[in-house]
């Protein structure tokens, strides 16, 4: 399992402005959700995948959760809900709802602002 966090933000060496802020603060709409958080893609609707798309809905951001295998993401299209159970009680817990569950790569990353890649190394 591994993850990969990326950002669609230009990263710049300098300041360039007005033309600069424009750019940032398009991307920002497009990829920010209404609550002002980062939008987040999961990649891989496995055990870990599942259990980091639930947490991040329980704390609040919008999530995309995306899997290659229709068998896998059908059952969560239907109610976009998630549910993280834990035996430790610091940790969120409950019913988490997500903003897409789609079998299409391009529209989970489409959505996001980071991709969280949750597939085995193999």
């Amino acid at each position: 399992m591994g993850f990969y966090c990326r950002s669609r933000r230009p990263v710049r060496a300098g300041y360039n402005g007005a033309e600069d802020r424009q750019g940032a603060d398009a991307m920002a709409r497009r990829t920010t959700g209404s609550n002002g958080k980062p939008r987040f893609a999961v990649l891989g609707a496995g055990n870990v995948g599942m259990a980091f798309a639930g947490h991040l809905a329980l704390k609040g951001f919008e999530v995309a959760l995306y899997d290659r295998d229709p068998a896998r993401i059908q059952p969560i299209e239907a109610s976009l809900e998630v549910h993280v159970v834990s035996d430790r009680p610091d940790l969120p817990q409950g019913r988490a709802r997500l903003a897409l569950a789609t079998t299409h790569l391009g529209e989970a990353l489409a959505f996001a602002e980071f991709a969280m890649v949750c597939v085995p190394c193999t």
